[in-house]
């Protein structure tokens, strides 16, 4: 083997390694956000993000929940959800939850392993407590799969 394609060779293979341990991003969609009855609040569910490495996919998710004018005491649950067959399975140990809280917008933001073959969409459940008024609203994000 001449000198040259050791070279070229080992060249490749600095940009085959650099190429793998770069990880890629693929999202493909976007939030979904449900207005609550009563109150001007709404409860958003974020795309989810994928995230593909040497390791495997990981999938960053999240959720909010604001109003008008920034009142009320927020409470956010938001889960990562799979398909099996036609129901949608909350995956254990994925809901994250925050509240009551008077700060505005109420945002939280989570990370997990995935694995190919399989669709996820983000649940977000809020709910907004006023003195004299309340009110809840449920989003789910489209299904996607990595």
């Amino acid at each position: 083997m001449s000198r040259f394609t050791m070279i070229a060779l080992a060249a490749l293979s600095s940009a085959v390694l650099a190429a793998s341990s770069s990880a890629s991003r693929y999202a493909p969609g976007k939030p979904v956000t449900v207005q609550m009855q009563g109150p001007s609040c709404s409860v958003t569910a974020s795309a989810p993000v994928f995230i593909s490495s040497r390791r495997g996919w990981v999938m960053d998710y999240g959720g909010g929940v604001s109003c008008a004018r920034g009142l009320g005491e927020k409470t956010l649950q938001v889960c990562d959800q799979v398909k099996h067959s036609s129901k949608w399975l909350t995956i254990k140990g994925s809901c994250v939850d925050q509240g009551p809280l008077t700060s505005n917008p109420v945002r939280l933001k989570d990370k997990r392993t995935v694995f190919l073959g399989h669709a996820y969409r983000v649940h977000a459940a809020g709910e907004v407590q006023f003195s004299t008024l309340s009110g809840s609203a449920v989003a789910n994000g489209g299904a996607f799969a990595p």
